[in-house]
């Protein structure tokens, strides 16, 4: 009966064990409060605009611009930049970046968005192409998206 006892208590301590606390319910933005950092970072851009049509971006020498492209890194296939000695003098890489969207509720499997920020570096024309494919394989032609920069 003892034994019983012990054996109720212990798995009523570990059913205790497993339960979590639901997430507090978002509360709205104001202005002092400070952005977290699922929050894609502005890019830093100067007085002129950043032109973009379609795949078409058109910018400032000094501007900097991100080009979000979605993807889930879930599935194994990540969005890769195909370096290229062409670009390397008209734009700098500055980072890249992969995010899911908040949910209350974590997914697995949510897809998300890579972002790629780049800095205009010198006046000129290049093109930006980036490769959707799993690391460890070789894939002879994997899916690319290309963007056409313009640098005034």
């Amino acid at each position: 009966m003892k034994s019983l006892f012990l054996s109720c208590l212990m798995f009523s301590f570990l059913l205790g064990c497993n339960c979590t606390t639901p997430p507090a319910p978002d509360t709205p933005a104001t202005p002092d409060t400070p952005t977290t950092p699922d929050t894609p970072a502005t890019p830093e851009i100067s007085s002129s605009p950043i032109h973009v049509e379609g795949n078409h971006i058109t910018v400032k020498v000094g501007q900097t611009f991100t080009i979000e492209i979605p993807g889930n890194i879930t599935t194994g296939f990540v969005w890769r930049q195909v370096k290229d000695n062409a670009n390397q003098t008209i734009v700098s890489t500055v980072g890249e970046d992969y995010r899911t969207p908040k949910s209350k509720i974590p997914t697995s499997g949510a897809p998300g968005t890579h972002y790629f920020t780049f800095r205009a570096e010198e006046a000129g024309e290049c093109t930006l192409r980036f490769e959707n494919l799993r690391p460890w394989e070789e894939e002879e032609d994997p899916p690319t998206e290309s963007y056409q920069i313009t640098v005034q």
